[in-house]
């Protein structure tokens, strides 16, 4: 794979984690696109694309900035060396959703 090629996957992924995060904050929250528009001055239909994955990413950041911001979040960006020992995200949402969305330790089904 050229470093390109590695560029673009590596990105889809981010970018497919961040739809599904909001989809997953969406759902806790009660909240519609229509919402989420409402208050991140975009339109539904973006916000549409985006959520449903149905276009090219194509995000700025401030996009983004808003999205959270709509949904009562905050948005930031870590970049790190990759662990050996690091939970892939697709796992981590697939065992946090298994165990219920617990928000803290305490929820945690045992």
């Amino acid at each position: 794979m050229t470093f390109q090629e590695i560029a673009h996957t590596t990105a889809l992924k981010a970018y497919m984690t961040m739809a599904e995060a909001f989809r997953i904050i969406l759902d806790r929250k009660g909240m519609t696109m229509r919402d989420v528009a409402k208050k991140g001055d975009i339109s539904q239909g973006r916000v549409s694309q985006i959520l449903k994955l149905a276009a090219p990413p194509n995000l700025t950041l401030a996009t983004i900035g808003r999205l959270a911001s709509a949904v009562g979040c905050e948005f930031s960006i870590v970049i790190h060396e990759p662990r050996a020992d690091a939970i892939p995200s697709d796992v981590f949402l697939a065992c946090w959703e298994k165990c219920g969305r617990p928000t803290a330790r305490e929820d945690m089904v045992k």
